[in-house]
């Protein structure tokens, strides 16, 4: 049997008495030496800013950012969130006579949730805002108004099933901006912002930042009605009058955010048996590049059923608070944030913060076991080590004083960095292991 490993050099892997002493996982820093061992890197994952925020359908503007790095304009860019909608065209034909009418355009809605494999949180953006766009082709210059106030058309809600709002969490729209309704101009763009400075909430007027709340543990959305009239009376040599609105949100602000992604990892052939195994050393290492306090769990599974089956949570614990206080959470670490430089600079040292995780024979877990049609079932630790092939990790990033506190910035390059390394004291004479 030969046992499975991630693509390293041979200087990254050590069997027998001497511990693996691949820089990155420093293996010889494991408290205990067994005889004979096998230590090895088997999963890793990296978690850009960047990359979670693609996997969300929205455009994703790169500022570089001059305030904080002077220098190289590719090497630091400050992230800013845009959904774009586009409501179908007002079309008038060649002709058509013009009066001041009221024309009731549909109502629009735009999601407000923005990270991809996004669980739940809180975060408050300092500086929000909805833009609209009217590209008006035609030559009949407009008045535009949205449908706002108690029983309008212009509030944000949670969505409920079959895609509707839920009643209870509308929270209805005022525009408090002095040059409401807008004017529009003949053939060409006409371009209006909402934003904290001109909107409040019908029942809570005094809330000084309206747009700021725009995170939700369900999705959430803006919903807006626009009405459009026409300022003049007689006819048009015709044209459409396009309406665009783009949520604009600059990364910047403070609160929570709960994320996961999912690593592959497998540390056995298939059908090998596990018997020769005494007992399981996992060791989990993160390097937390991004400025947010980071509490991480992590459950192991089998995706080879449907669904996956759960196996089990890792029992956690950061290395540096081994004397196991009863304060400590055994299924979630806590990484401080990186340390954000001075003056203050984009640049992050990472905090790094390990857990060491025993697995043996003696402790068991049990599931619900989705091969055996959803039954209760039963493995040693080491049992479900090693049926399962896939980490789920979950990570909670949240800004120092979470509610109201430090406002934290977001750049693309921050990311959090996770290795898997396992270490098994087994029962076998090596040249079985390596051939």
């Amino acid at each position: 049997m030969k046992l499975k490993l991630l693509p390293v050099s041979i200087g990254a892997l050590a069997i027998g008495i001497a511990a693996c002493t691949g820089d990155y996982l420093e293996f010889d820093k494991f408290e205990a030496a067994y005889t004979p061992t096998v230590a090895a890197p088997i999963a890793r994952l990296s978690i850009s800013v960047d990359d979670v925020l693609k996997r969300w359908e929205s455009d994703i503007i790169k500022s570089h950012d001059p305030a904080v790095d002077p220098g190289d304009a590719d090497s630091a860019f400050f992230l800013t969130l845009v959904y774009k909608d586009t409501l179908e065209p007002l079309s008038y034909p060649s002709g058509a006579p013009v009066s001041p009418i009221t024309v009731n355009l549909p109502q629009e809605d735009v999601l407000l949730r923005i990270f991809g494999n996004l669980d739940d949180g809180d975060f408050r953006f300092v500086n929000p805002s909805v833009r609209f766009t009217l590209d008006n082709q035609t030559d009949i210059p407009f008045l535009l108004a949205f449908r706002d106030g108690a029983g309008g058309d212009l509030f944000t809600s949670r969505v409920g099933p079959g895609n509707v709002p839920i009643e209870t969490t509308k929270r209805e729209i005022e525009i408090i901006d002095p040059t409401h309704p807008y004017d529009i101009v003949v053939n060409g763009e006409t371009t209006f912002t909402l934003d904290n400075d001109n909107i409040r909430y019908v029942d809570d007027p005094n809330d000084d930042k309206p747009m700021s709340s725009v995170i939700e543990p369900v999705p959430k959305k803006l919903y807006y009605g626009l009405d459009v009239k026409p300022t003049i009376t007689g006819t048009t040599t015709g044209g459409d009058v396009n309406v665009y609105a783009d949520v604009i949100l600059p990364l910047e602000g403070y609160g929570n955010i709960t994320f996961y992604d999912t690593a592959t990892y497998e540390f056995f052939e298939a059908g090998d048996t596990i018997d020769f195994v005494k007992f399981i050393e996992l060791r989990l290492i993160i390097d937390n590049g991004i400025p947010m306090e980071a509490s991480v769990s992590g459950t192991l599974y089998d995706s080879t059923t449907t669904p996956w089956t759960a196996l089990m949570a890792l029992p956690l614990y950061s290395h540096d608070m081994a004397s196991g206080s009863s304060t400590l959470d055994p299924e979630r670490m806590v990484v401080g944030p990186a340390d954000p430089g001075v003056d203050p600079s984009w640049e992050t040292t990472p905090t790094q913060e390990i857990s060491d995780i025993i697995l043996t024979k003696d402790e068991t877990v049990t599931f619900t076991d989705h091969s055996l049609g959803g039954s209760q079932n039963s493995l040693t630790q080491v049992e479900a080590f090693a049926r399962g092939n896939k980490m789920i990790i979950n990570a909670n990033i949240q800004t120092a004083g979470a509610e109201g506190g430090t406002v934290s910035k977001l750049y693309s390059h921050y990311s959090m960095d996770i290795i898997l390394g396992v270490r098994a004291s087994v029962g076998l004479d090596l040249n079985d292991v390596l051939n």
